[in-house]
């Protein structure tokens, strides 16, 4: 499970070495950076039979093929606008967890 609560943009646009990621990689910008390193971790966990799971905050800059996402921040129908490339959601209302067809 991947959250980015952690990890505030605000301080990858200060980081020299997140600066030279993106210059590297030829990304637009701190959230093209998260989506970066969410589809290295996900082709890492794909490649041990496993599969990657985030809160939403994964859409943010692109999302990871064959991801799951859990959402919290937003309404169960928003990840539906996903559903080309989205498999699995979970929609995590304060009441409890939904499990939608995905």
């Amino acid at each position: 499970m991947l959250s980015w609560v952690q990890c505030p943009k605000t301080r990858w646009r200060s980081c020299p070495a997140c600066q030279q990621r993106i210059l590297e990689q030829e990304l637009e910008d701190e959230y093209e950076l998260q989506s970066w390193f969410i589809r290295r971790i996900n082709r890492f966990l794909a490649a041990q039979g496993k599969q990657l799971i985030g809160w939403d905050e994964i859409l943010e800059g692109g999302l990871a093929e064959g991801a799951c996402v859990m959402s919290w921040r937003v309404s169960p129908f928003i990840p539906m606008l996903f559903l080309p490339v989205l498999l699995h959601t979970v929609y995590s209302p304060p009441c409890g967890l939904i499990s939608l067809p995905g």
